[in-house]
Order: structure tokens, then sequence, then C-alpha cells
């Protein structure tokens, strides 16, 4: 009798464990379908396109301010115009605080940028470079020029193309700022212009 009792004890722990387990397999059951897809929508990672995008955008623009960086300090170095200095001063300054903000973005997005001048940005450097006194300021300006008609295009396409917010803000930020310099570049070579061909 007493073995008998025994027996009917050691199974009870058993029928509670699968009494449980059959509960819990009863109540998975019952979650809706539309719960799952909406977790599963929610926690989706980014998608490759808007990523592969955002990289793209982020590295040339690091590469355009880099340049941005070196040509405005050879500028202040080299220019003969006092006007010309000091727009390649604030070009400098400026392209050297986008350069700050876009590399802590890619930080924060764990984007790959480029850290440091690219050789693209150092045979920008060498070509300026190479003019003479008389003819540097006004190439100084057709680089600033053409680079900011590149950037101009860059940025418009990354503030309504597939790019993550934060980008498409910056990028904004950066139009507004690029297309500021590419006037103040025009305007200034065209009032330096005439003096350049009575030079020549």
């Amino acid at each position: 009798m007493l073995h008998h009792r025994l027996n009917k004890l050691s199974f009870l722990p058993i029928a509670i464990f699968l009494f449980i387990i059959g509960l819990v397999s009863c109540q998975e059951k019952q979650i809706p379908v539309e719960s799952i897809s909406s977790a599963i929508e929610i926690n989706k990672p980014k998608s490759d396109a808007t990523k592969e995008s955002d990289e793209r955008f982020l590295a040339k623009a690091a590469e355009f301010n880099f340049e941005g960086v070196l040509l405005g300090k050879l500028a202040v170095r080299r220019a003969t115009s006092e006007e010309v200095k000091a727009m390649a001063q604030m070009m400098e300054d400026q392209h050297r605080e986008t350069k700050s903000a876009i590399a802590s973005l890619a930080i924060y997005k764990s984007i790959p940028i480029p850290e440091e001048p690219t050789q693209a940005n150092h045979d920008a450097y060498d070509k300026l470079n190479q003019f003479t006194t008389i003819d540097f300021d006004i190439a100084y300006c057709d680089m600033v020029i053409q680079s900011h008609k590149d950037a101009v295009a860059l940025c418009e396409n990354a503030t309504h193309d597939n790019h993550d917010a934060d980008v498409q803000k910056l990028a904004s930020k950066m139009l507004t700022d690029m297309r500021s310099h590419l006037a103040k570049a025009e305007e200034l070579k065209a009032h330096l212009n005439p003096i350049s061909e009575l030079i020549r």
C-alpha cells in the first residue's frame, strides 16, 4: 500500500510539468498572426539599399570637404587678391566644420568614410599649386566653382533619394552652404576676370 502511494506521489510532479507545457503551447497558438508580422516589421533592419546610398554619399561628401580644406589652405597662402584669400579662409573653416559633422554622423551610423585626404584630393592640390602667381586666383575660383557644382548635385540627390533621415538632414544643410559658396566663387571670378585678362 505504501509502495502504491509513493508511485502516485512520484507521478505528480511529472503531471504538473506536462500540464504547464500544454498551457504554454495553447497560449502560443493563440498569438495573432498580425502581432507577429508587426513585431517582425518593427525590428526589421534598415534596408541594404538605404545603407549603401548613405555610404556612397558620406564617403563622397567627406572627400569633397577634405579637398575644400586643402585647397582653401593653399589659396590662403598663395592668392594675391585679398578677396580670394578671405574666401579661401572661409572655405577652409567651413569645410573643416562640415568634415567633422560628417565624421560624427558616420561613426553614429557605423559607416566607414575616408579619414584623411584621398589621392584625388592630393591630385587637386598639386594641380592648383602648379599655376603661376598671375593665374592662381582665377584657377582657384574655377576649381571651387566646378567642385561645388558637383557637390550641389550630390546633396540635391541625397535630400530626396533613398537615404536615412539624419543623412538627408546633413545633406540639406550642406546644400545651403554649397550654393552659397558657389555663388560667392562665381561672383569673385567675374570680378577678377577682367583684371586677369589685362595682365595677360
